[in-house]
């Protein structure tokens, strides 16, 4: 074998394993897209989570005020807030459906 013939062997060589070093590296790129999406959907249905949590809970505090007679006098536009929370929560469970 010639300096040649050996200088080619080893070109052929270094594209095989670059190639690979490449294929490898899009690889790992795309699963590390594939985990930041996962993660980001993850962290966002918590949040949606914990909105529906907190709405709910404080429907159920207007509710209580609603029917009291000495809240009723000191908050204005209950129902309208009750409402609004509900319109709120459907949004939310829409959109965690989906």
């Amino acid at each position: 074998m010639t300096t040649h013939e050996f200088d080619a062997y080893l070109d052929a060589q270094d594209t095989v394993i670059d190639d690979r070093y490449h294929e490898d590296i899009v690889l790992m790129e795309a699963q590390i897209q594939d985990e930041r999406e996962m993660k980001e959907a993850y962290d966002a249905a918590l949040r949606n989570e914990g909105a529906k949590d907190a709405l709910d809970e404080l429907k159920l505090f207007l509710m209580h005020c609603a029917v009291d007679d000495r809240m009723t006098q000191e908050f204005h536009g209950l129902k309208w807030s009750i409402d609004a929370i509900d319109r709120r929560l459907s949004d939310l469970t829409e959109g965690g459906a989906a």
